[in-house]
Order: C-alpha cells, then structure tokens, then sequence
C-alpha cells in the first residue's frame, strides 16, 4: 500500500518570491516605457530640426513671482 507523501511545500516562501518578482517585472516595465518615450521625443525633435525648424524645443519660461524687488533710487 502507497502511503500519501507529505507536502513540503512552503506556500509563505513561494508567495513572497513571487510577488517579488512581479514588483520587479513592473518595475522593468516602467522603466522601459520612459525610456521608449524619452527616445521617441528626442526622434521628433530631432526630425524637426532636420526639416529646418527653429521653433522644435519649447523654451521655459521663468515663472510670475510675486516678489517685488526694490528699484535702485538715487
């Protein structure tokens, strides 16, 4: 007669290592869609510059400030 083997298995082990390894493969993900991006927006800009436009990067622009500075008196 067959005896039923034991399960050995550690399910807490097992759990963890695999949410692991998703957090990973997200975080991989990410990174390469803001890599794919980054290298699509430097394509366009760079198509933009080939074709003779001057106006293909948008220049900041310094914010509002609410503080007044003095002007210089006499």
């Amino acid at each position: 007669m067959r005896r039923a083997r034991r399960d050995d298995t550690d399910y807490e082990r097992r759990t963890f290592v695999n949410l692991a390894a998703t957090i990973v493969l997200l975080v991989y993900a990410i990174a390469m869609t803001a890599t794919l991006l980054s290298f699509s927006h430097k394509l366009e800009v760079e198509r933009c510059v080939a074709s003779g436009r001057k106006d293909c990067v948008a220049l900041p622009t310094p914010p509002r400030s609410v503080l007044v500075l003095p002007m210089r008196g006499d």
